[in-house]
């Protein structure tokens, strides 16, 4: 969750996809609601972080990955 540009705001490294809206369903608005939590659990990285492909974020069927800007992952042992 970013309040503020930087330049890699769109790259594929900083972008997790969650089903449902911020707003009022699904998985999204769990973490939005839920963020600590959500972070420990992989589902969001904190704003403050410069480098989100550094993050271990969690991908269904495949546990922790790192995600790169090719839209790919490494899994994370």
């Amino acid at each position: 969750m970013r309040s503020h540009p930087f330049p890699g705001l769109h790259l594929p490294s900083n972008l997790i996809l969650l089903c449902g809206s911020g707003s009022n369903e699904g998985c999204h608005l769990w973490v939005h609601t839920h963020q600590r939590e959500a972070m420990e659990q992989g589902w969001l990285v904190s704003g403050f972080n410069d480098h989100p492909e550094q993050v271990p974020v969690m991908v269904y069927g495949k546990g922790l990955v790192l995600l790169d800007n090719m839209g790919g992952f490494t899994l994370c042992s």
